[in-house]
């Protein structure tokens, strides 16, 4: 089902004619959210998960609690007016980079706003326990605070998921509409033309298809869905080696630290070889396709340092970490470090610091690892990879690249 969304958001970006980058974005994510939520209702009925914490039958629900209803509310409000006063106080935020989201936002707002008061009548009657994040969040506007370590944490996971959100929203619409621009400045002709110009559009297909299922599932978080966040990664270390690869963070850790690009890139360097031209080419399309399959798996429910449930088909059928492992390969093709026109020592010097954005991508695999393995499920996923994954033989050789369970971990 994701690949056929995925494939109707394609449909709409190759097919636009004449619409703006805005509105050929909106349409795109419609057709691919349409499906997947569609399905994910009627078909596979996920709001009967015992995950999505709706656990009450329709001769179960609660009676209507407007009171409750109108906190939760409150909440809500609460939330989305704290997020507004970062977004007005951070300097960050006034940049024209930003100014496509602030449009999406000023009409996609009102129109969250009204939809959520069903919403929340709905849910609320289901939910097996209706004190949330939300009420909890709308009970600080009269000055009541959580009183228990377990409500303490609902409030921190509620204001955790939300920053999260409210942090990398912003980046995946703006991936979005640039690479949705870029498509449609260019005909889908030039897919079938020289190799030299389709390989852009193929590599830059991989990516749309990457941030539309990103800018989706930070959109579609919901319980109905059986896609609201779980839980938010709890490790400093997490979210430090996390918010280091997006804007702005990566903006300056890239130019003081790790710029590791040199003279020539794969396609300098190989102009003049048109059939290792191609080959390599080829491989980094595939990469890229890799890559983003990995998001097309997670259907409505991407989204970084966040538990939303745990994948174990596509890629994640091989590897728990097909992204990073592509993503990261993918670097080392393009940039070619080792080859640096400026001599070896610069050509060592630009390969020590891929090696060390390799290394911030490996602390994120492992800081997620840490994470969902406070799930059972997924502790059987990655000891079920440590023995018929891709990479098995290279953990055996290199044990610390295997998968530990948490009662492994505390023996060594």
């Amino acid at each position: 089902m994701a690949l056929i969304a995925a494939l109707a958001a394609v449909a709409v970006v190759l097919t636009s004619n004449g619409q703006s980058t805005w509105q050929t974005l909106m349409l795109a994510a419609l057709a691919l959210a349409t499906p997947l939520v569609l399905s994910d209702i009627f078909l596979f009925k996920v709001y009967n998960r015992p995950s999505a914490g709706l656990g009450r039958s329709r001769a179960e629900a609660l009676p209507g609690a407007p009171a409750r209803v109108a906190t939760k509310l409150l909440g809500l409000w609460l939330t989305l007016g704290i997020i507004a006063i970062g977004y007005w106080l951070f300097p960050e935020y006034q940049q024209d980079f930003y100014s496509p989201y602030f449009t999406m936002l000023k009409l996609a707002l009102p129109v969250f706003l009204v939809a959520a008061v069903p919403y929340f009548l709905l849910i609320d009657r289901r939910m097996s326990d209706p004190h949330d994040g939300y009420w909890l969040t709308g009970r600080l506007m009269f000055g009541l605070l959580p009183t228990t370590a377990e409500a303490r944490r609902k409030l921190r996971e509620h204001l955790l998921g939300w920053t999260i959100k409210a942090f990398f929203l912003p980046l995946m619409t703006i991936f979005l509409y640039n690479n949705v621009g870029w498509m449609l400045s260019r005909p889908v002709e030039q897919a079938f033309a020289d190799f030299h110009v389709a390989v852009h559009w193929w590599i830059t297909l991989g990516f749309f298809l990457d941030v539309i299922f990103a800018f989706v599932g930070y959109t579609l978080t919901m319980r109905l869905l059986d896609s609201h966040i779980r839980s938010s990664n709890p490790l400093l270390l997490g979210w430090m080696v996390a918010l280091m690869c997006y804007k702005p963070f990566w903006t300056f850790i890239d130019g003081s630290f790790f710029s590791y690009g040199t003279h020539p890139n794969w396609q300098t360097w190989l102009r003049d070889s048109p059939t290792l031209y191609t080959i390599w080419g080829v491989v980094l399309i595939i990469l890229v396709m890799i890559y983003a399959g990995a998001s097309v798996v997670f259907g409505l429910r991407f989204s970084n340092l966040t538990h939303r449930g745990v994948l174990t088909n596509g890629p994640y059928r091989f590897t728990k970490h097909p992204a990073y492992v592509a993503k990261n390969i993918y670097w080392w093709l393009v940039s070619v470090p080792f080859l640096s026109a400026a001599g070896p020592e610069r050509a060592v010097q630009a390969s020590i610091l891929l090696f060390g954005v390799n290394v911030i991508y490996f602390l994120r695999a492992r800081t997620e690892e840490k994470h969902l393995s406070e799930d059972p499920d997924y502790v059987a996923y990655a000891l079920w990879i440590n023995e018929h994954g891709l990479f098995r033989r290279l953990g055996r050789l290199i044990p610390a690249l295997s998968y530990k369970a948490p009662d492994q971990a505390s023996q060594n």
